[in-house]
């Protein structure tokens, strides 16, 4: 089973991430709804959690998250003592909870993994970003005030920081669709590396990045667009394997594309014989639409 966080600061859009993967048939847990899960059926955390912010934080016998988070958000050193028991139950709860599930993929969406080290246990860390203003611009739409933003925020890693520690990075800045997009390529990417073979899956993983950093970096002439489309992708929705999609426009605005193959073989290759390899057939099929239509020997 291959083992995903999803994290990223407040506001950012995790759950709506989290929810396309879940569409996309990954096994997703939300780690403030088993915290919550928690708070109400496990005796031994009730009990911790009382004896630190005592009883008049219970409402009905119950925890009530609001007051917890009152007296938290304002006294750093009880949200350390807090986060350490918190973290020690669920963790325990996600031990016994992996140990049951039939899933290919497993899906943490939690926000503080890097904070507190845990994405070290996951064998893919993807965070979501958005950027600062449209995060808060989301926060006051639910009804969160500037202050209570900022003190969130401030127990958090900057994003900044924060992405230095992702295999993947998701933008949530501009719109669903570009996010859908987003996560699905990533998906597929994890999704044929898996098909490669479990024993290499990150190395393929790997490798279908670092191709797609060279396709995004070394093509960037405004009349052509080379991308890397992984099988199940908008752009190869019927594809058995990955493919390069050169689109080549000339002045008139007619383009021509060519579609590469990525054979299995390749995953085999040094990177660069695989990028001079790609860089090859670009050049060539360009070079064959200029003869065609400029003439040329």
């Amino acid at each position: 089973m291959i083992k995903i966080a999803i994290t990223g600061n407040f506001g950012v859009g995790k759950s709506f991430v989290s929810s396309l993967f879940k569409d996309l048939g990954v096994c997703v847990y939300d780690a403030d709804a088993i915290i919550h899960e928690l708070y109400e059926n496990d005796e031994k955390l009730k009990r911790d959690v009382v004896k630190l912010l005592g009883e008049d934080i219970l409402k009905n016998g119950n925890i009530d998250r609001k007051k917890v988070a009152d007296i938290v958000f304002n006294d750093k050193q009880k949200l350390l003592s807090l986060e350490k028991i918190v973290h020690k139950a669920l963790y325990e709860y996600l031990d016994n909870l992996m140990k049951n599930l039939d899933c290919d993929m497993f899906a943490l969406e939690a926000s503080l993994v890097v904070e507190n080290g845990t994405y070290k246990d996951y064998d893919i860390v993807i965070v979501v970003y958005a950027d600062k203003e449209t995060s808060k611009k989301r926060l006051i739409k639910k009804g969160y005030t500037e202050e209570q933003i900022e003190k969130r925020l401030s127990r958090q890693m900057p994003i900044e920081e924060k992405i230095k520690y992702a295999d993947f990075v998701i933008d949530n800045t501009d719109g669903k669709e570009f996010t859908m997009k987003q996560v699905k390529n990533i998906y597929n990417k994890i999704r044929y590396a898996k098909i490669l073979g479990m024993e290499k899956w990150k190395e393929h993983l790997d490798k279908l990045k670092r191709l797609e950093e060279f396709l995004n970096s070394s093509f960037d002439q405004v009349e052509t667009i080379v991308e890397l489309c992984m099988p199940g992708n908008d752009c190869c929705p019927d594809c058995k394997r990955p493919l390069v999609l050169v689109k080549f426009c000339l002045e008139d605005n007619k383009c021509h594309e060519r579609r590469i193959e990525i054979f299995d073989h390749y995953f085999d290759l040094p990177d660069q014989e695989l990028f001079d390899q790609i860089t090859h057939y670009v050049e060539d099929f360009m070079m064959e639409i200029e003869q065609s239509e400029y003439g040329g020997g």
